[in-house]
């Protein structure tokens, strides 16, 4: 947790810095997000915590590619992959990875704006490794998130976002299987990711 916490800070110091640097009025900002504009954007998620003898860490990662309907609407489509993991006393406790594939729409808010937040609805098709009982889940998850996006100049944005509300369902493959079923509100860092936006 404290590596992932001097991450974060690390994180909202540069954005900081780069907001007082460029600033909302700088003469080489002329416009946000716009009708017909196409998003490419590439997004990072990891976290450690350690407690006692317990260690447990997370890794993901998502590109996607948007298309905006209007200037506050964007659709698109994502993949993503995450991996968790968990030890104690140095043996595995927990190790899964998922793939993921699904589209998504984002509101944004202030489109016109330098910092423009967004709300976002995804779905998600899901496959997932169990690692150490030599499983595999596949199902789908639904999530609404909340993020924003800062640009640096007309082609180029940070992206933060966190996750806010899901649901998955996922059964093993194997004949007689229940589904697993999770509901949860997730606003924790775990689920904060950061990443780049290109515009075209």
């Amino acid at each position: 947790m404290r590596n992932f916490l001097m991450f974060t800070v690390l994180s909202v110091f540069s954005f900081s810095i780069i907001f007082a640097q460029t600033g909302e009025d700088n003469d080489s900002f002329t416009t946000g997000w716009a009708e017909g504009d196409i998003a490419l954007s590439g997004s990072l998620n990891y976290s450690t915590t350690s407690q006692d003898d317990v260690k447990d860490s997370s890794f993901g990662v998502m590109p996607q590619i948007g298309y905006f309907f209007n200037e506050n609407l964007q659709g698109g489509l994502s993949l993503g992959y995450m991996s968790n993991t968990a030890e104690a006393n140095d043996i595995d406790i927990f190790d899964e990875s998922t793939i993921m594939a699904g589209a998504f729409l984002k509101y944004f808010c202030m489109p016109e704006k330098r910092f423009s937040p967004y709300a976002s609805l995804g779905i998600n098709y899901m496959s997932t490794d169990d690692g150490l009982n030599d499983v595999k889940f596949n199902g789908f998850g639904i999530g609404v998130g909340l993020g924003a996006n800062f640009f640096l100049n007309d082609d180029w944005a940070l992206t933060t976002s966190v996750g806010a509300l899901s649901y998955t369902s996922e059964k093993a493959d194997f004949d007689g299987a229940e589904a697993r079923n999770t509901f949860g509100l997730d606003l924790d860092f775990k689920n904060i990711w950061f990443g780049v936006v290109r515009r075209f």
